[in-house]
C-alpha cells in the first residue's frame, strides 16, 4: 500500500520507465518565434542552443546515444 503521494508517484515512474524498452532514434522539437525572452528570439541561435541542451537532459533516458534531433521556429 502506498503511503504518500510521493511514493505513489515514484511508483508510478518507475513502472513508466519499465515499459519504456526501446529508445527513440528522432526528436522533433517546435520552438515558437515569440516567447518570454522577446520577439524572434525564436531564431536566435543562443536561445535556440540553450532550449535544445534542455530537451536532450531531460529526454536523455529515452533516447539513444547518437539521437537526430529536429528542431522547427515557428510563430
Amino acid at each position: 500500500m502506498v503511503k504518500t503521494h510521493k511514493e505513489g508517484a515514484k511508483l508510478y515512474f518507475l513502472e513508466y520507465l519499465k515499459m519504456l524498452q526501446e529508445k527513440y532514434d528522432v526528436m522533433v522539437f517546435g520552438m515558437p518565434q515569440d516567447f518570454h525572452y522577446g520577439v524572434g528570439m525564436g531564431t536566435n541561435p543562443i536561445q535556440m542552443m540553450q532550449a535544445l541542451s534542455a530537451q536532450v537532459i531531460r529526454h536523455k533516458r529515452v533516447m539513444k546515444e547518437n539521437c537526430v534531433i529536429i528542431c522547427s521556429s515557428f510563430i
